[in-house]
C-alpha cells in the first residue's frame, strides 16, 4: 500500500502553478476597508422569552453558537424572534459578511438569510466595487488574519476592534481583474477540494481496515471467554490530588494521551508522598482506562518504566496476569468493537457517561494460549505499523494542501495571480 501516485500528480501541478505565479509582476492598488464596505458592530440585547419563537415564520436572531458547525454560509438558526423586537438589533442581509469574535477569530461567513446579528461579530456589507467572492476569499488569506491580528483587542477574549479594521488596507484591483483572480483560484480550489476529498476518504478506509482487521481477531467464538477480573491480578481507581506546576511526581490524566502517546513535558505534577505515590506509580504491562467523559472507551498501555508517574482522577489502572495474558493482547482488545460494545451497553450516561472499576472487571474477553495471543500481537502490530506509516503520508499530504491554498491566496493578493 503507498501513496496514491495520482495525488503526488495532481499535488505536483498545484505547485507548479503556485511558483510560477511569483514570476508575475506585482501591481497592487490599495483602498481602506471602510472604503468599500459599510462596517458595523452585531447588536442584539437579549430579548424576553415572550419575544422568542420557534416559528420559522419569524426573523432569525443569530447567535455565536450558529456559526460553530457553520462552514461559508449561514442560512439557517436554532432561535426566532418576533418583529417587534427587530428596531433593538442590527439586522444583516444577504451577501452580509460576518466576521467572528472570541471563537474562530477573525473567521468570515457569508448570510444567505436575513437577521438579528448577535454582538459578538462585526458586519461588512461590501458596495459595488468589490466582487463578493473575491472579498470572501480576501477575509480567508493569511494577509487579512494577519491584519485582523495586529488590530486585536483583548478584554476577557480576543476581539475584533472595529475602529481599526475600518482603516485596514486591502489590495482592490479592478472589478475585471478580480473576476479574473476568482475564476483561477475557484480552480486551483476545485483540484484541491477533489484531492482532499480523496485523501479523507483513504483515512476513513484505514480506519475501517483497523477495525475490521481487530474484529477479526475477537469475533473468535470458540475460544474460551474471561473476564478482565479473572485475568489481572488488581483493577485499581486513580490518587485525586491537585496538579501544580513543578514537583517530583507527574500526574497522568485522561487528557494527556493524545494519538496513543504521552508528551512527558506537557504532563502536570501533583505534591505527593513518595511512600504514597508508589501505590499508584504505574508499571511496564499496567493499562490504564478512561471511566468517565467523550472518551470513556479509550485505554492506553504502559510500555516503559515511569519511574514517579502516577495516574490521576478518572482514569482505572489494569494489572494484568501475565499467566494469563499479554499486555498487548489486552491492548488491542481494548481498541476492538468486541470490547466497546460492552462498554457502552453498561455506560450510565449522566451529564458525562461514566463507567466503574467494577463494571470494567465483568467485561468479557476471548482468551486464546498465550502461544496465539504471541502470534496475534506480532501480526497486529504489523498491520498498525502500516496503517499509521500510510497514516501518517496521508496527514502530511493534507497539510501539503493547507499550505499550497495559502501560498496560493497569499500570491493572488500580492498582485501575482493574474496581471492588470
Amino acid at each position: 500500500m503507498k501513496i496514491d501516485e495520482n495525488l503526488q500528480h495532481a499535488s505536483f501541478i498545484i505547485s507548479i502553478t503556485v511558483n510560477n505565479m511569483s514570476n508575475l509582476p506585482t501591481t497592487r492598488q490599495f483602498k481602506k476597508l471602510s472604503d468599500v464596505c459599510i462596517i458595523e458592530r452585531g447588536w442584539s440585547p437579549r430579548p424576553i422569552k415572550e419575544f422568542l419563537t420557534n416559528d420559522e415564520n419569524w426573523i432569525n436572531r443569530i447567535k455565536i453558537w450558529d456559526t460553530k458547525n457553520q462552514t461559508k454560509y449561514i442560512n439557517h438558526t436554532a432561535e426566532k424572534i418576533k418583529p417587534e423586537w427587530v428596531k433593538r438589533s442590527r439586522m444583516v442581509y444577504p451577501w452580509d459578511f460576518i466576521l467572528s469574535n472570541s471563537m474562530s477569530f477573525g473567521k468570515p461567513y457569508i448570510m444567505q438569510t436575513s437577521g438579528c446579528i448577535h454582538d459578538w461579530r462585526l458586519v461588512l456589507r461590501p458596495d459595488e466595487s468589490i466582487d463578493k467572492d473575491f472579498m470572501y476569499l480576501l477575509l480567508w488569506s493569511q494577509f487579512m488574519y494577519n491584519k485582523f491580528e495586529q488590530t486585536a483587542a483583548w478584554t476577557w477574549v480576543k476581539n475584533l476592534n472595529i475602529g481599526k479594521v475600518k482603516i485596514i488596507e486591502i489590495p482592490l484591483p479592478p472589478i475585471a481583474t478580480q473576476h479574473k483572480i476568482v475564476s483561477i483560484l475557484d480552480q486551483i480550489s476545485l483540484k484541491i477540494s477533489t484531492n482532499t476529498t480523496h485523501i479523507r476518504s483513504q483515512l476513513d478506509h484505514l480506519d475501517e481496515l483497523w477495525a475490521s482487521s481487530l474484529s477479526e481477531v475477537f469475533e473468535k467464538w470458540w475460544w474460551e471467554t474471561k473476564t478482565i477480573s479473572d485475568i489481572s491480578h488488581k483493577i485499581q481507581y486513580w490518587y485525586t490530588g491537585k496538579t501544580i506546576e513543578n514537583w517530583k511526581v507527574r500526574y497522568l490524566r485522561i487528557t494527556d494521551i493524545q494519538n496513543n502517546n504521552v508528551n512527558w513535558e506537557m504532563v502536570p505534577f501533583v505534591k505527593i508522598s513518595q511512600e504514597e505515590a508508589k501505590k499508584y506509580e504505574l508499571n511496564i504491562g499496567d493499562v490504564v482506562f478512561a471511566r468517565t467523559g467523550a472518551t470513556v472507551w479509550k485505554s492506553f498501555l504502559i510500555n516503559e518504566t515511569w519511574k514517579d508517574k502516577i495516574f490521576a482522577s478518572y482514569l482505572i489502572r489494569v494489572v494484568p496476569n501475565y499467566k494469563y495474558l499479554k499486555p498487548e493482547f489486552l491492548k488491542y482488545f481494548f481498541q476492538s468493537w468486541k470490547y466497546r460494545s460492552q462498554i457502552f451497553a453498561d455506560v450510565v450516561w449522566a451529564a458525562q457517561p461514566n463507567f466503574n472499576g467494577k463494571k470494567l472487571g465483568q467485561i468479557q474477553i476471548p482468551l486464546p494460549s498465550l502461544e496465539i495471543q504471541t502470534s496475534i500481537v506480532s501480526q497486529l502490530d504489523e498491520v498498525s505499523q502500516t496503517i499509521s506509516s500510510l497514516r501518517s503520508q496521508y496527514t502530511a499530504q493534507l497539510q501539503h494542501y493547507d499550505e499550497l491554498w495559502a501560498s496560493v491566496l497569499d500570491q493572488a493578493f500580492c498582485g501575482k495571480l493574474v496581471q492588470e
